[in-house]
């Protein structure tokens, strides 16, 4: 599992996992990454509606002020990665 864009520790689980979350800086190492764990996901954040979401999130749910998407690496690869945009 990875984290698009930045991760500020918002679900405190750092602490239960064997490696910490990767964080992608951009939208091409994203892309790569997911290309190269196919059985992966990427965690993005977004705002706005969810019925201009382009694809359905394994995952949909809330951090703070933004909503968290839970996307399987199939699905950035097969939108290109507009997926990951910040909003919808």
């Amino acid at each position: 599992m990875a984290v698009y864009a930045h991760y500020n520790g918002e679900f405190d689980l750092t602490g239960r996992l064997a490696e910490p979350l990767q964080v992608l800086d951009d939208l091409p190492a994203a892309l790569d990454w997911a290309a190269a764990h196919r059985n992966g996901a990427i965690l993005s954040f977004f705002r706005g509606g969810l019925l201009h979401l382009p694809r359905q999130p394994l995952y949909l749910g809330h951090a703070e002020d933004y909503r968290a998407a839970l996307w399987a690496s199939e699905t950035v690869t097969g939108s290109s990665g507009t997926v990951l945009q910040p909003r919808f």
